[in-house]
Parts: structure tokens; sequence; C-alpha cells
């Protein structure tokens, strides 16, 4: 019989005493498998296990997964020799390899997934990027040495142009054109999507049409949504991991699986892994028919990853034993036995992972193939592997021959189609081996000089000469991330913005109003971008600082800038700390009467649902409630009482479909998580790290929570619970110049820990009409800046502060402190903070934070309607755009209920965002709306 219809067929079963029965077909019947079986030595579990396999053509179930990952001893050498017979019997000797090249083109990430070693960030000294002429340039020398795959995957960098991906696709299709393009994991594909706005599948569709042929399944570790958020908090959910595999295998794209393992997984975490990719599979198989290619376990190297290295409450271990190195790939063999429904016919070992020695001997536990070449590899190397970064083709024949004739060799595609197969030795031995090698060799040599007559891989001497080595890039300058990035976001402003760039004018001079004759000096590129701007104005002759409600440049490349559509309740005014800057304070009552009760809470609530919400703003609804109080001492009887008002209001504004965001000053670990719970993000201002100012005299003297060390502390805690944080600097209240500078290293630091800081606000203090601390009455004039003196040390901090945080880290700068907006005519006009605002921008911040109806912290400082706001901008070369009050890689960080609220946020139609008025009037009625609307809700 025909062992391909084994599984199509009724199967007797063993006897009771576990013998095979005799009348099955030839596969079954092997009397290797039929001694295996006999073994007394064998657990009974294992042997009916194996028997319901091998004689009944039954699945694994994942229950019988978990005693298999369990097995050792006999059990174990049972159950490899099982495994590879179902190799021999389904997919043949035939040991497959493919001549390709990794190209990880940065290896910096927004993520600090603890056991990534790879990923640095964007201001650290060892992150590099390539542009993407060298990338194209690594895919032809790829090529030209016998490649036909190039795999590319990469960190997840910040500020990401969402066509990024496409891009870099598209430039190596239109030079190499016959190179199969293996990229991009799930978790960059989520990335990728959320950065360009499109869905998964419209993103996925994209990049197909860019050239990609298929995605490597990498980032699935674990799937088990628990254990990846132990390891790696933001990681991407095993829903996401399922989405993208799933939607790729719809439209036609292969994928691989696979599976870290050897850290502090379960044999149960492996189980369930494995036949949650077998239901996928089945799910493939059923529909499309494009599914897994392969299934590659991955070892943990633990040597250089921060799980390892700085391990805490989990039992990390340093990477898989060489039992559980056999174990996962004879076990995967089994579950995903190539015959049943859900089967993965090929099993890849990864000699960078294992070694090469090592993968010979997996070669006779149930895999059959042997990867790349690589030429190039980043992450393992990264994490502390030592088994190189080239594993020629000449070695890789080898190493199949070495275990006898009944083993043959191949290069393949990434599809598994063979592209050539070599003649296998006479025998085993050297000489013959040897022998085979010279003819492959001879035969691979007249194919190039007919070709191209470039040099083969098997020829080549020095791997980290030829090819650079990661050690080499994250040591060297050339291609430096800091430099790198400055210099593509120099060049997209300057397109963006035109000849006004940096504050200059075509002909050099100072820009100022666009005049004829600096329009006749402009470059081609530049003077299009000019007309273009120049063409979508209203007519309005507008002077600089100037702007009409409805005049907007079409069609121009643009750089994002954020805010959150926002509103604010709060608790209580009452705070036992005075701070003599404050304008937010009321002196304590102790009986809470005048706390906001629910009821008046839900009734504000109310008047900010569509379509009322919508007119507060005039563009988008409100999305995130900012829960602003003053603070309730540590230890007065009503803590408790306080605490649990905050809790209920933001449990009131998750009901009702708001996103919360609490900042209430410093809270224990238990008062923390209670409201993490309710909460999309929660923040706390660090303000500034200098004991004075806590000294007689100082602005902190009478305000124990604004102690520095207990701050730093929150800061710390709130990484270590896992809460999507924001915080910041006041600028100007008594600090020295490098004392913001250490402020902004101990946020930096906290970041880089735990990745939890989403946003640095860096805010000017601002001289509100009620606060004590006024001109000539600090003891320390020389370091306290008031109104326009904070603002000019702005700039400069957010130079610094974008070369010291994480690049994952947004730059905060609120613009109603900037911008004193006044009606002139038929325009708003802006002070020159306006010109501090821009700068801020150009040397990196990129959000406005919450725009409220009222700034309740800085009540005399009116924000600017947004619809001018945006109009402003525009006109810089900016779009402004809403956001939600958490970032994406930080969504499954939250507790089920917020990501309940979060998930009807996403999939909810947006609302059509309103167009600007087309005349003054329209707009400065909109602008006394919404002034009255947060007057109305106070």
């Amino acid at each position: 019989m025909n062992c391909k219809m084994f599984f199509r067929l009724p199967l007797p079963s063993l006897c009771r005493q576990g013998h095979l029965h005799r009348r099955i077909c030839r596969y079954t019947s092997s009397s290797d498998v039929e001694a295996l079986l006999k073994q007394s030595s064998i657990s009974p579990d294992v042997r009916d296990i194996l028997d319901t396999l091998l004689g009944r053509g039954r699945e694994i179930t994942a229950a019988s997964a978990e005693i298999l990952f369990r097995a050792t001893g006999p059990d174990l050498n049972v159950i490899a020799r099982a495994a590879d017979h179902v190799r021999q019997s389904t997919v043949g000797g035939e040991v497959t390899y493919i001549v390709n090249r990794n190209i990880n083109f940065t290896n910096v990430c927004i993520k600090r997934c603890g056991f990534c070693a790879f990923s640095r960030t964007g201001v650290d000294q060892q992150g590099y990027y390539l542009p993407q002429e060298e990338v194209v340039r690594r895919a032809g020398e790829a090529e030209s040495l016998g490649a036909t795959e190039v795999c590319i995957q990469a960190g997840l960098p910040p500020n990401m142009d969402g066509n990024l991906y496409s891009s870099l696709c598209r430039a190596i299709t239109a030079k190499h054109p016959a190179l199969h393009i293996h990229a991009f994991s799930p978790e960059e594909v989520v990335w990728g999507s959320s950065r360009s706005g499109m869905s998964v599948r419209d993103f996925l569709l994209d990049l197909k049409e860019a050239g990609v042929g298929s995605l490597p399944g990498t980032s699935a570790e674990i799937l088990d949504n628990e254990l990846r958020r132990s390891v790696a908090k933001g990681r991407l959910s095993v829903e996401q991991w399922v989405e993208v595999v799933t939607t790729a295998h719809s439209i036609g794209l292969p994928t691989t699986a696979t599976m870290m393992y050897g850290f502090c997984e379960t044999p149960g975490h492996l189980a369930r892994h494995l036949v949650l990719l077998r239901s996928l599979q089945k799910q493939a198989q059923a529909g499309s028919g494009v599914g897994f290619t392969e299934f590659v376990p991955l070892g943990f190297v633990a040597a250089e990853a921060p799980l390892w290295k700085k391990a805490g409450s989990l039992p990390v271990r340093s990477g898989p034993t060489g039992a559980e190195v056999l174990r996962a790939h004879a076990v995967a063999r089994l579950v995903f036995h190539p015959q049943l429904p859900g089967g993965i016919r090929n099993l890849q070992v990864s000699w960078v992972k294992e070694g090469l020695k090592m993968a010979q001997l997996l070669l006779n536990a149930g895999a059959n193939d042997l990867g790349g070449t690589l030429m190039n590899e980043s992450i393992s190397t990264a994490a502390g592997s030592k088994h190189g970064q080239l594993a020629k083709p000449s070695e890789l024949r080898r190493l199949t021959w070495e275990l006898g004739p009944e083993r043959s060799s191949a290069e393949r595609l990434t599809t598994y189609a063979i592209k050539q197969r070599f003649a296998n030795p006479a025998s085993a031995s050297w000489e013959a081996i040897d022998a085979a090698e010279a003819a492959a060799s001879s035969r691979l040599s007249v194919a190039r000089d007919h070709a191209r007559g470039d040099e083969h891989l098997d020829e080549v001497v020095d791997a980290t000469g030829k090819f650079g080595s990661f050690h080499e890039l994250v040591s060297s300058d050339d291609f430096r991330f800091k430099t790198s990035s400055s210099s593509r976001m120099h060049e997209a402003r300057v397109l963006a913005r035109g000849p006004r760039a940096h504050g200059m004018s075509c002909s050099g001079m100072p820009a100022g109003r666009w005049s004829a004759s600096t329009l006749a000096k402009t470059q081609p590129q530049e003077q299009q971008v000019v007309n273009q701007m120049q063409a979508a104005t209203c007519g309005h002759k507008l002077q600089k600082k100037r702007f009409c409600a409805h005049s907007r440049p079409a069609a121009v490349s643009t750089r994002a800038v954020t805010y959150s559509p926002s509103f604010t309740l709060v608790p209580t005014y009452e705070c036992f700390n005075f701070c003599t800057y404050c304008n937010f304070r009321r002196n304590i009552t102790k009986n809470g009467r005048d706390w906001l009760s629910d009821q008046s809470a839900s009734q504000r609530l109310q008047g900010l649902l569509p379509p009322k919400g919508l007119d507060v703003f005039g563009t988008s609804e409100v999305v995130e409630i900012l829960v602003m109080s003053g603070e309730v001492h540590p230890k007065a009887p009503n803590r408790s009482a306080w605490l649990e008002r905050a809790s209920s209001i933001c449990s009131i504004a998750l009901d009702m479909g708001f996103l919360p965001h609490t900042n209430i000053g410093p809270l224990d670990r238990v008062e923390m998580q209670q409201l993490a719970a309710v909460n999309a993000s929660m923040g706390l201002m660090l303000e500034q790290t200098a004991s004075s100012l806590q000294a007689p005299g100082g602005v902190h003297r009478f305000a124990p929570s604004k102690n520095a060390e207990l701050r730093i502390a929150q800061l710390r805690q709130a990484g270590e619970l896992g809460v999507p944080f924001t915080t910041g600097l006041l600028v100007g209240i008594g600090e020295k110049p490098a004392e913001r500078l250490q402020a902004l290293e101990v946020i930096a630091r906290a970041a880089e820990d735990f990745g939890h800081v989403q946003e640095v606000i860096l805010q000017p203090h601002s001289l509100g009409s009620t606060q004590r601390l006024r001109p000539g009455s600090a003891d320390d004039e020389h370091n306290v800046l008031f109104g326009s003196e904070s603002l000019v040390a702005l700039p400069g901090l957010v130079r610094a502060a974008r070369e010291t945080l994480p690049a994952s880290v947004e730059i905060q700068i609120p613009p109603n402190l900037f911008l004193h907006g006044s009606k002139h005519g038929e325009s708003i006009v802006f002070g020159d903070g306006w010109e501090v605002l821009l700068h801020c921008l150009q040397l990196g911040a990129s959000d406005l934070g919450g725009i409220s109806p009222r700034d309740e912290v800085n009540p005399d400082f009116q924000f600017p309607l947004v619809t001018v706001l945006a109009d402003a901008l525009q006109q810089e070369g900016y779009t402004l755009r809403p956001r939600l009050p958490v970032y994406p890689q930080h969504f499954t960080w939250l507790s089920q209920r917020v990501q309940q609220v979060l998930k009807q946020r996403l999939t909810t139609p947006k609302r059509p965002e309103t167009t600007c008025k087309p005349c003054a009037a329209a707009t400065t009625s909109l602008l006394h709306r919404r002034q009255d609307v947060g007057a109305d809700m106070m």
C-alpha cells in the first residue's frame, strides 16, 4: 500500500499488550517502530501516545504533547526515533538548505523584550540604521553569490514612516527582481500597520504588491498572553500574531512558524503552542491552501539577554539543555505529522542557535531542513551565540552526507521547490564525501562562469571581512542611528516645509514673507512645494504668525504632530502640598463635601458624548478623560475615600466609552494597581530632581510629595507594574540647567529599564494669576524663569531630551503655554511663542498633549482652538492628528476591562473631522462656544 494513502484509511490498533498489529500498512509495520514499542522500559503513557499516532493515525492532543515534553531517559530515545521514522516515511531522506542573506537593517526598537539582546534605543550609542541604498547593495551582493532569498527583519524604529517597509521592498525588487523577499515578522506587520494607518490586511496586500513573497513566523516565542506579558511587556498579543499569519495565508502569502523555548516556559506552554499552530495550519489547508511552510524551534540564547542578566522573580533558565533541544524537535515532528490534517511538512533546525554539530544530530530526530546560509546574523549573535554568521553551502552538504548514503542534499527555494540536487557520495567515508563535494563545486563553478563569473559563497574566506558583522555595526559610526535618522528627518522637513525650513528663505536670508525675488531663487523641487502651498491658500493676505481658519496647503508631504482630545475631571482641588508656583490648589476642608460626586461626573461626561462632544473642539470627539486631583496626605483618615473617588470616576468614564488617564500624585503599590485597572494610562510629573527646591526658600519647601526620590520611585514602580506612563519636567522653578539634564537622564534610565514611558512633558513655568511665586519673591531669582524666559530655555532642552530619551518616548509640549492668540480682523495672531513652538517641533517634540476646554493647572492659559492650530501647523508643514491616551505598544498591558473599551474605540468608524469655517466670524463663534462649554462644565 502506498504510504501516502495511509491516513485516509481505517487502521487497526495495538493489542492490549502494546504490540503492533501485523495487518497494517507498510508505514507502521516498520520493524524499527515495532521494536521500539516493545521495549519494556518505555512508560505506558508514551507507548499509548505513539500507538495513537502511529497505529491509529490520530493526532496528538495537547495533553499528550505535554507528556512527551516531560519525557526523559528511554522515553526520550523512543520519541526521537519515532520522530525520525515519521520524517523518513513522509518526507524522505532529502535534507534541504537555502542560499540566503539576513538583512537586519536596524537594531533600534521602541520595545524592550526581556529575551532580546539585539535592540537598542534611538539614543543609544550602539543603535544603527542601514539606509535604503545599503540594504539594496547587500541584497545585490547576496544575489551575486548565489542567493535566491533575502530575509529582512529589524527592530521597530520610532517615528517610522508607514511606507518604510514597502519602500525597501520596492527598491530591492526594482534592481533584483529574481530575489525572493522573505520579510517582516508579525510584530513588524502590526507596527507598520499602525504607522501607516492601514488595516493589517491592507498593509499585507501593500507589502505583497511591493515584492514580499513570504513572512517569517517569528515574534511568536510562546503563544500564551500571560507568559508573553511576563517576559516582554508590550509584545504583540497572541490574537495579533494569529491575525497577521491567518490574514497572510488568506491572501496567498505563506509564512513560517516558530517557537522559542528554554527560558521560563513549561511543558504545557510548549504543547499548547504547537497545537495552536496546528489548528491554524488546518484553517489554512481548508481555506486558501497556503499556510506554514516550515516549523523552526528556536532555543533561547541567554548570555546577553536582559531576561537572564537581570532575572528577578521569574525562574529564568540559561537556555535549553541538550535533552530539551532534542525533545523540541522530535515532539514537533510528531505533532505536525505531515500526513495528518494540520501537518507541517518541513522541520528546520537552526544551526545558528544550536551549532552545526547539534544540527547534524537533529537531522536524525525528525528534522529535514538546515535553514539558510545567512551570511549575516545579528539577533542570535547579539544574545551571545558563538556559532557564527555564515554556513557555507559546502558545509551544509557535508553535514548531510556524513549521516550516510540514505541522506541526500538539495538546495531549495523559499517555497521548498528544489533548485538543484547533488549526487550522493558512494559512502560516508571522508574520501567519498570529498569527491562528492569536488563534483558539486565543479558543477557550481561551471554554472557561475556561464552566468556571471562572480565569486561563489563557498569561496568566501573571511565572512566578517566580506559581509561585516553585528559587532562592527554597533561599534562603528558609519550607520549610527542618531546621525542617519536626524539626516532623514531633516530631509523630510525640508521637502515638507520648502524654503522656510530652519527659518531660512530660499535665498539664504531669514525667512519672512515669501516674495517674488525669493521664489525666483528656489530650486525646482522647492519651487514645486512653494507653488502648491501658495495655490492652496484661500486668498487672504496673511502676515507672519497670522492664520486664517480655512487656508490649507494641499497635497504636501507633512510630519505628524499629535494631540489627545481630552476633558479634565477634578475629584478635589484640596491639597496638603504648598507649591509656590501652584494655581490649582485650594485649602483642605477635611470633610470632602466639595469633592466631585459620581452623579456630577456622570452629568459632565454625558455632555461630551456625540454629537455634543464634537462641538467641544469642532474637530474630534473627546476620548481621554484626565482625572487630576489635589493630594490627600498618605496618613489622612480620608485617604481611602479620596482614592475611591478617583477610581469611581474612572470607572464611570470607562462605562461611557471614554479612556481615563489619572494623575493624582504619588501612590503606594496597591493604590497604583487599583487605579491601573481602570485607566488606559497614568502620569506623574517628576518636575525636577534638584534637592535645593525643597530647601528653605525653594518652591517645594512645603510640598512633601514633591520629593525627588519619592517621584523617581513612583516612576520606576509604574514600570514594574506595567503601567503606561507619562512624566515630565517643569522648567524654570529654580533648578540649574545642568540639573534639568540630570532629570532627563533619570527618566531615560527608567524608560530603558521598563519601556513604559510614553511621553515626557517639557512644561515652561508660566506666571499664573493666583500663584505666590512672583518676580522678586524668590530667594534665588537667577534660576527662576517667568513667561518668555522659560520659553527661551525650551528648544535646547527639547534637543537634549531627544538625544537622551529612548526613541520610543514622545516629547510633549503644551501649546497653550506658548500661544496666546488674539483676534485680528479675519485671522488669529500668535505671539513670539509660535516661533519657539516651531523650533521645538524641529528639534524633536512631536506631541501637544491633551487639549481640553480648560487647563486646570494653568487656568490663565486657554488652549488655542484646534482648527486654528491645525491650520497654523499645516502651513508650516505639519499635520495635527488626534491620538489615544495609550500608545499601540502598550495596548496589551491594559486590564481586560480597559482593553474592551479600547477595542470599541478602535473598531468604531471615525467621525469625519469638521472643516474649518470659511470665515473669521464662524471661527470666533466656535471659539466662544468652546470656552462657554468649558465654563459650564466647571
